[in-house]
């Protein structure tokens, strides 16, 4: 529990920087895709041929958000790491 109010109050530029780095493409890919997106697109006359655009959307946004959660806390576990050891 230390460790990790610890962390926050010594890296919190460097958090912050990263979460926004997260944040930003999420929020725009979301704005483009409902701005842009027409599920009827590929419908012919009166069959309905919906493509799963929403699915689709959210897949991306969890994938993005799991990798990128992955890569950020590696990246904040080597950068306590290096700021540990220059300590000493």
């Amino acid at each position: 529990m230390k460790i990790g109010i610890f962390l926050c109050l010594i890296m919190k530029k460097y958090i912050i920087k990263r979460v926004l780095i997260l944040i930003v493409p999420i929020v725009l890919l979301n704005i483009y895709h409902f701005a842009t997106f027409d599920e009827h697109k590929r419908c012919v006359n009166n069959l309905n041929r919906h493509i799963e655009g929403y699915f689709g959307i959210a897949f991306l946004t969890f994938l993005w958000l799991t990798l990128y959660g992955g890569i950020f806390l590696i990246s904040i576990i080597s950068e306590f790491i290096k700021r540990k050891k220059s300590k000493v």
